[in-house]
């Protein structure tokens, strides 16, 4: 009985797992394109906001210890140097 159960269900829930997959990846190639937009739009106007915003953004991720990823850290105390 239950066997049943999971082998109806088990395509359903690779077709959700699928989804989710593709969501995450046209997710992360929209915010790719807005960051480089953002970035040549700053350029063009001879400003530098956005990459200024994002590295305050990831210094308070440091600061906060958001993360505990030692290579992160790592490499971000030789970048400080």
């Amino acid at each position: 009985m239950f066997k049943a159960i999971i082998a109806k269900s088990q395509p359903e829930l690779f077709r959700t797992r699928n989804q989710a997959k593709l969501q995450s990846f046209w997710t992360t190639q929209v915010v790719n394109l807005v960051c480089a937009y953002a970035v040549k739009f700053d350029k063009q106007n001879g400003k530098s906001r956005w990459q200024d915003a994002s590295q305050l953004e990831m210094s308070q991720v440091y600061e906060y210890e958001t993360f505990k990823d030692q290579v992160w850290m790592q490499i971000h105390q030789m970048d400080k140097r």
